[in-house]
C-alpha cells in the first residue's frame, strides 16, 4: 500500500511538471511574439520617409513627413500678381486628416528683408511678448509661446522667428485650439514631434 501511494506520487509530480513546463513554453511564446511585433512597429514609425520642400523664392529648405501636404497660400488682395520667384509665398504643412482644418499645421513664411521679422517683433512687443532666445538648426532664433483665452476662443501656439544674413523665416504650430461659434475644439499635440522635426531640418539657402 506504501509502495502504490509513492508511485502515484512520483506520477502526478512529473504530470504537474509537464503542465507547468507547457504553460510556461506558452507564455514565453506569446511574450516573444507580441515583442517582435512591437519592435518592427517601432522601426517602422521611426523610419518614416521624409519629403523636401524649398519655398517659391529659394529662400529656405525643409523636410516634412510624406503623408502630410503642402498648401501654399493664396493671393488675397487686388492689383498685380505678386512675383513668387521673389517673394517668399507662405505655406502650410498639413496631416493628411486634418487637410480641411483651420489653422491645422505648420505655417511658415519667410522674407529676404528685414520687413517680416519687424512686423513679428513689434507684434510681440504690442501684446507684451517677451521672447526667448534660441538656435534652431544652427541658426539664431526667437522663441514666443502665445497661450490666449478669451470667452469665446482660446489656444496655444508656438511661434519662431529664425534669422540669418538678414533674411528671416517665420515658423508657428497651434497646438491647441477651441472656438465657441463656429464650434470648433482640436489638439494638435500629437503632431508635437513632427512639428519639431520640420523646424529644426530648416535650411537657408543663401
Amino acid at each position: 500500500m506504501s509502495k502504490n501511494q509513492k508511485g502515484f506520487g512520483a506520477f502526478e509530480i512529473l504530470f504537474v511538471l509537464v503542465v507547468v513546463g507547457l504553460v510556461v513554453g506558452t507564455a514565453w511564446y506569446f511574450i516573444q511574439r507580441n515583442e517582435s511585433k512591437k519592435s518592427v512597429s517601432s522601426t517602422a514609425g521611426h523610419s518614416a520617409e521624409m519629403k523636401s520642400y524649398t519655398d517659391s523664392a529659394k529662400l529656405y529648405s525643409l523636410n516634412y513627413p510624406d503623408t502630410w501636404t503642402i498648401k501654399e497660400a493664396a493671393d488675397c488682395c487686388d492689383g498685380e500678381p505678386k512675383d513668387y520667384t521673389r517673394i517668399s509665398r507662405g505655406v502650410t504643412i498639413v496631416p493628411p486628416t486634418k487637410v480641411d482644418v483651420h489653422g491645422y499645421g505648420v505655417n511658415v513664411q519667410a522674407d529676404r528683408t528685414d520687413s517680416l521679422a519687424k512686423t513679428i517683433e513689434q507684434n510681440w512687443k504690442d501684446n507684451k511678448h517677451e521672447p526667448e532666445l534660441k538656435t534652431i538648426g544652427g541658426y539664431s532664433a526667437k522663441y514666443v509661446k502665445v497661450a490666449f483665452n478669451g470667452d469665446a476662443e482660446n489656444y496655444i501656439d508656438h511661434n519662431y522667428l529664425i534669422a540669418h544674413d538678414g533674411s528671416s523665416v517665420f515658423v508657428t504650430f497651434r497646438e491647441k485650439y477651441y472656438h465657441q461659434y463656429p464650434a470648433e475644439d482640436w489638439s494638435a499635440a500629437k503632431d508635437m514631434d513632427a512639428f519639431n522635426k520640420v523646424l529644426s531640418s530648416l535650411k537657408f539657402l543663401n
